[in-house]
C-alpha cells in the first residue's frame, strides 16, 4: 500500500493481528513503515547494499510515535545518500555492536 507516509497514515493504520503491516513511502523509494501485530511502529530503510553480490538490507531507522515522520524521513534520506556513495550503513551498525 504506497502512500505517502505522514502522521495522520500512522495514526490510521490498524496492526494485523497475525503478520507485520508494511506501508511504503511514495515520495522517497526505500523508506517505509512497519506496524507489527503488538501496535508497535517503526520507521525502515529498504536498499541493496554496494558491491559484488548486492545482498538487499533493510534496517530501522527511528520507532513512532517519537520520532515524526518528516525527522524520520530526513533519517532514511542521509542513510540512502551514504548507499549511493558506496557506504553500507547496516553492516556498520552491525560491526558497531559487535565491536562494543
Amino acid at each position: 500500500m504506497p502512500s505517502k507516509i505522514t502522521k495522520k497514515l500512522l495514526d490510521a493504520i490498524k496492526p494485523k493481528p497475525t503478520g507485520d503491516t508494511w506501508v511504503w513511502d511514495t515520495q522517497l523509494v526505500g523508506f517505509g513503515v512497519r506496524v507489527k501485530p503488538s501496535g508497535a511502529t517503526s520507521y525502515l530503510v529498504d536498499y541493496y547494499a554496494p558491491g559484488l553480490h548486492r545482498v538487499r538490507r533493510r534496517m530501522t531507522v527511528a520507532a513512532y510515535p517519537p520520532t515524526p515522520p518528516e525527522d524520520a524521513r530526513k533519517m532514511a534520506t542521509a542513510l540512502l545518500a551514504a548507499v549511493a556513495k558506496g557506504e553500507d550503513p547496516a553492516l556498520e551498525r552491525t560491526e558497531q555492536r559487535r565491536a562494543a
